[in-house]
């Protein structure tokens, strides 16, 4: 999951983690967060988005019940209220995960991507330069942040931070394209 590579064998993993151990919280959350994120990465005809949701959807319910509080788990949550049209309500939810998330960066980053998907510029900039510094080897937090600074006009500060995200393995499952 961290690393977004391998998420079928995560999948699978994580699948038998929970069968050898129903109450075992985190493989559950993070079951929810790959199945989650595993369409955005795979080809249709490897994973139907629709079945991930629902297979996202079913393991967060589990996960929600041994640890509701658990960061990842508020951040899937509020990812799923932002599919449902209430972005005041998933910001909440991911400013709270995000503060009480000192293992995982995603909550803050996920945080951050939300405010630049709403257009929250400068703002998302700030956080995802705070998620960045909470886990500055993932290349994940480097190659949105760029995404960022590219979206506020930034240009050399965003090459250089998408060339260090791509050093260290960010594999962005979508393609931007600048034209000066």
């Amino acid at each position: 999951f961290h690393g977004r590579d391998e998420l079928l064998a995560a999948i699978d993993d994580l699948g038998s983690a929970v069968k050898l151990d129903p109450d075992f919280a985190e493989a559950w959350v993070y079951l929810s967060a790959t199945w989650l994120i595993a369409p955005g990465y795979h080809a249709e005809t490897e994973i139907k988005a629709a079945n991930a949701l629902t297979e996202s959807r079913l393991s967060l319910k589990r996960a929600e019940a041994l640890v509701p509080e658990h960061p990842m788990a508020l951040s899937i949550r509020a990812y799923l209220m932002e599919q449902d049209g209430d972005f005041v309500g998933a910001l909440a939810l991911l400013e709270a995960a995000s503060k009480s998330s000192a293992q995982d960066s995603n909550p803050m980053m996920w945080r951050g991507l939300l405010l630049l998907r709403t257009g929250y510029i400068d703002e998302a900039i700030a956080v995802l330069e705070n998620a960045q510094k909470q886990d500055p080897l993932a290349g994940i937090n480097n190659g949105y942040l760029a995404m960022a600074y590219l979206s506020a006009g930034l240009y050399q500060k965003a090459e250089s931070t998408a060339r260090k995200a791509l050093s260290q393995g960010w594999k962005p499952s979508i393609y931007v394209v600048v034209y000066d």
